[in-house]
This record gives C-alpha cells, structure tokens and sequence, in this order.
C-alpha cells in the first residue's frame, strides 16, 4: 500500500498501462471483499410457547451498513445452554447507511439451572455467501 501512495504522489512514467490497470482491478476486489455492518444495539427477552415448557429467547440487533453497497449478513448465536436450538437470522443490508433489524434467538426448556440464566450468548455476524446475487438488487 504504500508503493501505491508513493506512486500516486510520485508519479512516474516506469509503470505501464497494463500494470496500472492490474493496480486497479486489485483495489476494486479489495474494496468488494470488505464489509463493515456495525451493531447498534441489542434487546433480548424470554417468551414463553404457549402450550409448552418451552421457551424463545428473542433476539434482536439493530444492524448499520457502513459500506459502499448492498451486503447480506448471517446472524448466528452461539454458546447456547444444554437442549436449546438456535435461529440463524439473515439481513439484506442495502445501501450505505441503513439500519436493519436482525430477528434471531433461540428455542429451548423452561428450566434453565442457576448458571444458565445469567450466560452471555455470543451473536457472530457472518457474510452470507449463499446469497451473494442478492447483493445486486
């Protein structure tokens, strides 16, 4: 990176138009390989399944796109106590700014012992390779 800003202070003529071009086209991969979503915020609470001694943890992340274009995001939770099943949440982000909510959580037992009600669960954001043509809406 820093050939490239020395040479944009620097120019000179030793670099081809080829060479340049391949100079480009690397940046522009760069540039379509990151991905910047910041969480904004996060809720959570326990809801009881009617007709059961099960319970849904609901989830929800208010998710801000800082990049440059369209971007699909997997939400996944981990670290889940004994017996509960997570819900992988997708997020289509559109352009640059907008702030999307991801519902997402997890289905378990009523009874949870003593050490796992106060458990963190960890939320990972991925890129959503499945759906990368989505990125073009």
């Amino acid at each position: 990176m820093a050939e490239e800003i020395q040479a944009l202070v620097h120019p000179s003529s030793e670099m081809s138009n080829q060479a340049l071009l391949a100079q480009r086209l690397a940046w522009q991969q760069f540039e379509q390989s990151t991905h910047t979503v910041r969480v904004e915020q996060i809720r959570s609470r326990m809801l009881p399944i009617a007709g059961s001694n099960r319970f849904r943890a609901a989830v929800t992340l208010e998710l801000f796109n800082e990049h440059g274009r369209d971007v699909d995001v997997l939400v996944k939770f981990e670290n889940l106590p004994e017996g509960w099943q997570a819900k992988v949440a997708q997020v289509h982000l559109g352009p640059p700014g907008l702030q999307r909510q991801a519902n997402g959580g997890a289905v378990g037992r009523g009874h949870l012992r003593a050490r796992e009600r106060r458990r963190q669960i960890a939320a990972a954001l991925e890129p959503d390779r499945g759906h990368a043509a989505s990125a073009d809406r």
